[in-house]
């Protein structure tokens, strides 16, 4: 039976995913909350995934395709954890034609982007990674081995090289977005941020002077 893309009027289309960390603790990915007044506070970004065709033709039966990787899972060189579709519309059989599939895992290799549930230095290993790519140097470093293949894939948590690689790039990244955003500050903002260190210098030497003064006496 062909595949077909139904949506259903009034529904929400697509799945959705919230931008997620992961929890050392809870073993798991989760949504982080942050308190009011935090650079990080407020909604947080959604994802959408990419959407998957249906098999049938009666639309109160319809179902998703099965057995059809319809996107993977990357951390990209910006050190982002991104959905990249693997066939190029939602009703694509694979079976038919992986030629999109191949052209999107050429580009992950080109650019060093890490499948979810991979060993880095397995990839590096196997040559699907080259050393230029990576952003850690706890990987770099000489006797760092790969881990088991059992340990890695399926439903098992992320390894800590690819946890490493993943902070490695968030912070190179960070640093570049930093960088950016201090290159292309107006004059005002300048402006602020010097009064600001300015003000809190007097503050700490108005501390300092008061600290240093004997107290006054009581009057009787």
């Amino acid at each position: 039976m062909a595949a077909a893309l139904w949506i259903k009027i009034g529904a929400e289309q697509g799945e959705t995913r919230r931008a997620r960390v992961w929890d050392e603790k809870a073993q798991a990915y989760v949504t982080p909350k942050y308190e009011k007044g935090h650079a990080k506070a407020g909604r947080p970004m959604v994802e959408r995934l990419p959407a998957l065709g249906h098999d049938g033709t009666d639309i109160h039966n319809m179902r998703k395709m099965r057995g059809v990787k319809r996107y993977a899972t990357y951390l990209r060189h910006d050190g982002h954890e991104v959905a990249i579709p693997l066939t190029n519309a939602a009703a694509h059989v694979p079976a038919e034609d992986t030629s999109y599939a191949r052209d999107r895992q050429l580009k992950a290799r080109y650019l060093g982007w890490i499948e979810q549930g991979k060993c880095p230095l397995i990839m590096l290993a196997s040559g699907d990674l080259l050393p230029e790519h990576l952003e850690s140097a706890e990987l770099m470093a000489k006797g760092a081995a790969p881990c088991h293949p059992k340990h890695v894939g399926g439903d098992n948590p992320p390894c800590e090289h690819y946890l490493a690689e993943k902070r490695a790039r968030q912070a190179k990244n960070n640093l570049r977005n930093a960088e950016r955003e201090q290159a292309h500050e107006s004059e005002q903002t300048k402006h602020t941020k010097a009064l600001e260190v300015m003000t809190g210098k007097v503050a700490e030497a108005v501390v300092v002077a008061m600290a240093g003064k004997p107290e006054a006496k009581a009057s009787k």
